[in-house]
């Protein structure tokens, strides 16, 4: 857990360090043009949530001894098969509507037609390259090779958001360049996992082969979690697709530069899922339940934690932050009228990973399938109608409104059936205590904080915040943890 925690921290500051580099560069339009890129990697997860629980779930069962290694050969050789051809033909479909996006759906005002669509192509050829990358990733997460996949993993994100910056500023400054380098690391990044992975393959007397009769068993299963997340992406991510074409881009930018923000809490709970889902996998298939309740809870409590230590202290100082982190008053101004909301949907969102993991490692796809598929048409009619009247910061109090749903109905009608009576020790322990306790520490922390005109003073106050809210929201959710463990032991 600690090397995925590392590779998740090193990539998501990363992924937010350069941002304002990058506008500084090229230009609030043409950070709105990268991220309508991240829009699309965003989609690109509906089809790795329908890969890696299948590879990961597998690779978990025969760590469990319960597949052979040819049944293992076999899998990585279909999925990849078919990823292979899902990606080019992804590619080629992102390539040939280039033009017409570029005409059509953008609002420009500085960057050409020609251009954006040349972005589009290389946008298109980087998503099916990533979209093979994800086979060897998930092989190698399920056989539990955290360490050496969290070193690439982080060698690649430091190339992919910081190498970048170098090629910017010694070959070309142009969003073509940009989205050429992310070519060349994308195809060095799924090199690097193929090799790793097929050394990590165990010993079989046979080649792996493609397989229909494996697609047809696990299908299902992927086909679920497919529907899934492509649910899951389409209510985190439509609010940004319908904005890219009814807002200008430079004020898309904005809006896209709070959301990378907001989603942060989402981005430091990630590890736990990765670290988890092969540990929740190996003990459902061993019926081990006493166990799974202890790891499930402490997971739960982790990520309480996390999700919000890394979240509150942009609820409340959203407007410095950024402005620490950029030295651009005008981008903290634009992106703080957005960031403060979009943040407690990231928070009660990545609260929401870990209840998710146990259902998916379970093998329960339907109940996801039905509270996504209803939370979905409530968010895009609210998106629809209020935008055109209040603008595009009534699409973030959408966002936050869905996820206040799930969190009220998914949930608890999740544990009826899965670790039955340990919904309220969840409610309390690993929500209620640790986000309403750093909300409490945040505001009395913001009557206090006086804004400097030094950003170095800025950044030594926002540290000093942040620590006191690790230590403070981590010893009262201890705390409370373990009192209700207590309680519950004497009942």
């Amino acid at each position: 857990m600690v090397a995925n925690f590392f590779g998740q921290v090193v990539s998501a500051s990363m992924a937010v360090l350069f941002v304002p580099s990058y506008v500084n560069i090229l230009g609030i339009e043409a950070y709105g043009l990268i991220g309508f890129y991240t829009l699309i990697q965003m989609f690109l997860t509906v089809l790795e949530m329908g890969i890696y629980p299948v590879l990961g779930r597998h690779m978990a069962r025969f760590t469990a001894g319960k597949i052979d290694a040819q049944r293992v050969r076999d899998l990585l050789k279909t999925y990849l098969v078919i990823t292979v051809l899902a990606g080019a033909l992804l590619a080629l479909l992102i390539g040939s509507i280039s033009g017409v996006l570029a005409r059509n759906w953008f609002n420009l005002t500085e960057l050409s037609p020609d251009l954006v669509s040349q972005s589009l192509v290389m946008i298109g050829f980087v998503v099916g390259v990533r979209l093979v990358e994800v086979v060897f990733r998930s092989v190698i997460l399920g056989l539990q090779y955290q360490v050496v996949y969290n070193v690439i993993f982080s060698l690649a994100a430091i190339m992919r958001y910081g190498g970048v910056i170098a090629f910017l500023l010694f070959f070309e400054s142009s969003i073509t360049a940009f989205f050429q380098w992310q070519i060349i690391v994308s195809l060095i990044g799924v090199s690097c996992y193929m090799v790793v992975c097929l050394r990590s393959l165990p010993a079989s007397d046979g080649k792996g082969r493609f397989s229909l009769s494996v697609l047809a068993q696990t299908g299902r299963f992927a086909t679920g979690t497919m529907l899934i997340t492509l649910l899951s992406v389409s209510y985190r991510q439509l609010d940004k697709l319908y904005l890219s074409k009814v807002i200008d881009l430079s004020e898309f930018g904005y809006y896209s530069f709070a959301s990378m923000l907001a989603y942060m809490p989402i981005l430091m709970v990630g590890p736990l899922y990765q670290a988890f889902y092969p540990r929740f996998v190996e003990l459902f298939a061993k019926e081990n339940g006493e166990e799974i309740r202890s790891a499930y809870l402490r997971s739960t409590v982790y990520a309480g934690i996390i999700a919000t230590v890394s979240g509150v202290p942009l609820m409340f100082f959203s407007e410095e932050v950024v402005w620490v982190w950029s030295g651009d008053r005008q981008l903290a101004e634009g992106v703080s009228r957005f960031l403060p909301i979009l943040v407690i949907g990231g928070v009660i969102d990545a609260i929401l990973y870990m209840p998710f993991c146990v259902q998916i490692a379970y093998g329960w796809t339907r109940l996801a399938l039905v509270m996504f598929g209803v939370s979905l048409p409530m968010f895009l009619l609210a998106v629809a109608i209020t935008v055109p009247s209040f603008g595009p910061v009534s699409a973030a109090w959408a966002w936050v409104g869905v996820n206040v749903f799930l969190l009220l109905i998914w949930v608890p009608i999740m544990h009826r059936k899965i670790l039955q009576r340990t919904a309220l020790q969840w409610y309390i322990g690993s929500v209620f205590v640790p986000l309403s306790v750093a909300v409490a520490v945040g505001y009395l922390l913001s009557l206090v904080f006086a804004g400097d005109d030094s950003r170095w003073t800025g950044f030594i106050s926002l540290g000093c915040i942040g620590l006191i809210l690790l230590l403070v929201v981590a010893a009262a959710t201890h705390y409370s943890h373990g009192a209700l463990n207590r309680l519950i032991a004497t009942r």
